[in-house]
């Protein structure tokens, strides 16, 4: 039998009407397209609680497909629940606690009801600083006092950090797996074997953009060796010019670059 194999979809804000200007931000009409093309590829968009019990973990083969949210922006509620609803999906929302019932964000009262309709509420740090660059009590306390905040306020235990930015450490790693985290997504694109049950599971994602065409998207979730390529040799051109330019001079880079590229 062929492992089970599975992509995992990283998004962050799905608007209507509203134009940010970065990158990262998506129409609607592409997210529910996207769903789409999910449904009627046969691929089999994996509950939360499949990933949260290691012994729950897909068996069969085939493909599959992991569906997570960075940041907890406010659209995440009000765009992406109701679409998500409509094709009896589920997918994985990482939020900072820090930041919950800010401006543009959601607060607990629509992560409750994310939570009640089957979703799963985990950690992206407290506040979003980048995790690797922080003396080793600092990101102790982002790590534990983002889990401990979200399981006070959902009431479920939380077990997987998406790490800000994409940017980790063996330190980020060791950090979480000892406060009690049992997986970590990270911004490295590539495909995962999750049928067989592990207590640190570290998982790659791919990043979907406004310049992500729908073609590209039916390539990954049909995991084409072209496409997968593609994206791990730009995902080392922009490591190399991270360690070159250091991370802060890299996120001002990257950050203006997807503000106003279109």
């Amino acid at each position: 039998m062929t492992p089970a194999s599975t992509v995992t979809l990283l998004y962050h804000s799905v608007y209507r009407t509203l134009d940010t200007g970065d990158s990262y931000d998506i129409r609607a009409e592409a997210f529910e397209d996207h769903v789409r093309i999910i449904r009627d590829k046969g691929v089999r968009c994996i509950p939360p609680e499949k990933i949260v019990n290691p012994e729950g973990r897909p068996e069969e083969s085939g493909k599959h497909v992991i569906l997570t949210f960075d940041d907890g922006r406010i659209d995440n509620h009000e765009v992406v629940f109701p679409i998500l609803t409509e094709y009896d999906f589920h997918a994985f929302f990482f939020v900072n606690p820090d930041r919950v019932g800010t401006t543009g964000y959601m607060d607990w009262t629509h992560l409750a009801d994310l939570d009640r309709h089957g979703m799963s509420i985990q950690s992206h740090g407290l506040t979003h600083r980048y995790l690797h660059l922080l003396p080793l009590r600092e990101l102790e306390l982002e790590l534990e006092e983002s889990k401990r905040a979200i399981e006070d306020r959902i009431g479920k235990q939380v077990d997987f950090l998406s790490v800000p930015g994409g940017f980790y450490s063996r330190g980020v790693m060791e950090s979480a797996w000892s406060l009690g985290y049992r997986g970590m997504f990270t911004s490295d694109p590539g495909i995962d074997r999750i049928d067989r049950p592990a207590q640190a599971t570290l998982f790659h994602r791919y990043n979907i953009s406004r310049d992500t065409s729908r073609a590209e998207v039916a390539g990954l979730l049909s995991q084409k060796m072209g496409i997968r390529f593609r994206r791990q040799a730009t995902h080392a051109i922009k490591r190399g010019v991270r360690k070159a330019l250091g991370t802060e001079a890299y996120h001002w880079l990257w950050t203006n670059l997807r503000k106003y590229s279109r």
